[in-house]
């Protein structure tokens, strides 16, 4: 059985009546994909972080907020995808790198003190060298940042150092976000998003 014939002005109505539908689909198809690499991306960032072997005084901790940080809003008819903060001030760090490691961020440098304080054991990480009872030794050499080093140590048996001190340090790129960009924002997986979304949409068609 034949179809009745649209006129000109009987389609563009019918686009017209469909207009919402369509956008509203799109909508959840936009937010499907951001979903997907918002998970991705927090589930990058534990990884990069939990490399060789372990959790450094560097590293300890850190995972967690940088992947709580991850955010999924619309800002007007843009998603945006949003890690960092106030509170996690080395998520693009973490991201891009610093320049001596072929990374695009400056080298990281103390902001008013001299030295940058990095905890090397319990129970100094997550705290302030001031709130105990350590001594200052100047280290020979530079570290592989080329930055000079010294440490704090405990004036108790063992008498181990407690806190590492540079006054640069160099981070090689360790990227979350871009890649899982790449991974799920493929060509494939976009048209497999909408033709799940508008299967239902199918045209049909007859020869009489």
């Amino acid at each position: 059985m034949a179809n009745k014939e649209l006129t000109i002005n009987q389609f563009i109505k019918a686009i017209a009546d469909e207009k919402d539908l369509v956008q509203k689909r799109l909508k959840q198809i936009q937010f499907e994909l951001g979903t997907e690499v918002l998970k991705l991306a927090k589930a990058k960032a534990n990884e990069n972080f939990g490399r060789g072997g372990g959790r450094s005084a560097r590293t300890k901790g850190r995972s967690g907020a940088l992947r709580r940080s991850g955010t999924l809003a619309y800002d007007g008819e843009d998603l945006l995808i949003t890690f960092g903060g106030g509170g996690v001030p080395y998520a693009q760090i973490q991201e891009f790198g610093t320049r001596g490691r072929g990374g695009l961020m400056p080298p990281i440098v103390p902001r008013e003190k001299k030295w940058l304080t990095i905890p090397v054991k319990e129970p100094y990480f997550g705290k302030r060298g001031p709130e105990f009872d350590l001594y200052f030794r100047l280290l020979g050499g530079t570290t592989a940042s080329g930055g000079a080093k010294a440490a704090l140590f405990e004036k108790f048996a063992p008498y181990e150092m407690a806190y590492f001190l540079t006054d640069k340090v160099e981070i090689p790129p360790r990227p979350y976000l871009s890649p899982a960009l790449d991974e799920i924002m493929t060509q494939a997986a976009i048209k497999k998003k909408i033709q799940g979304a508008f299967v239902s949409a199918s045209i049909d068609w007859e020869v009489t």
